[in-house]
């Protein structure tokens, strides 16, 4: 501990910890925290210097135990979160001209109203098997398993695309 926080008194400081959990006990966090506050205040005003705070005025007034239960689903909503970013990213590839997406066309249409017109993502045709030497790579995450529509589009690429 530092030199200049040292307990003098610790009969003293053990009267003001009881004192606080009969307030606590008694008239709750509300009354306690108004308190506390209201020692705070006085003490400054008396010219006590008290440890610089770095905590905000605003805390959670909900205890952990009083808080409903997550009301949503986290799992999925991981993997929409996933799956956004690889949008994300995808879109980003795209419009650094480094590679080529396909994705549905609202999309597309979304993207587009954000972007100057010279940025805007565009519609090439689709090129036949025979046309193409461009490598087609289709990318998941390693840890999800394969469903049926992942399976139909690597066929289809495997197909149309060899």
């Amino acid at each position: 501990m530092n030199e200049r926080h040292i307990d003098t008194d610790p009969q003293e400081t053990q009267e003001w910890i009881e004192s606080i959990e009969d307030a606590l006990e008694e008239h709750g966090y509300e009354r306690t925290r108004f308190l506390l506050e209201t020692l705070i205040d006085y003490a400054q005003s008396k010219g006590a210097r008290l440890p610089f705070n770095t905590s905000t005025p605003f805390v959670n007034t909900i205890l952990p135990s009083q808080q409903p239960e997550y009301p949503g689903n986290r799992e999925i909503e991981r993997k929409i979160k996933y799956r956004f970013e690889m949008l994300e990213t995808a879109l980003e590839v795209a419009r650094d001209g480094v590679g080529v997406i396909h994705c549905p066309k609202f999309i597309i249409e979304l993207q587009n109203q954000k972007l100057l017109t010279k940025y805007q993502l565009v519609e090439l045709p689709y090129p036949s098997p025979k046309q193409s030497s461009t490598d087609i790579y289709l990318i998941t995450r390693k840890s999800y398993p394969e469903n049926k529509i992942v399976k139909k589009l690597a066929k289809s690429l495997r197909v149309n695309c060899s």
